[in-house]
């Protein structure tokens, strides 16, 4: 039963959300890496796991590694 299960699923299949990843071009991937990385510096200062202060500078200098404009 177990075999028959195994077969019948491809773990090598990409996933859908890897799908869309390899669409995207170089620039999309960067964007898409940088929105990551605001939400996750929003997730830490939501849980004060980081100051409002570092919140800022920190946002402020992957803002401006980025390349990308502040909104």
């Amino acid at each position: 039963m177990i075999m028959a299960i195994e077969s019948t699923l491809d773990f090598h299949a990409p996933s859908r959300q890897q799908q869309e990843w390899e669409r995207l071009s170089p620039e999309g991937k960067k964007h898409a890496l940088y929105l990551k990385q605001v939400n996750l510096l929003k997730t830490f200062r939501a849980r004060n796991a980081i100051s409002q202060a570092q919140y800022e500078k920190s946002f402020h200098d992957l803002t401006e590694k980025m390349g990308e404009a502040s909104s």
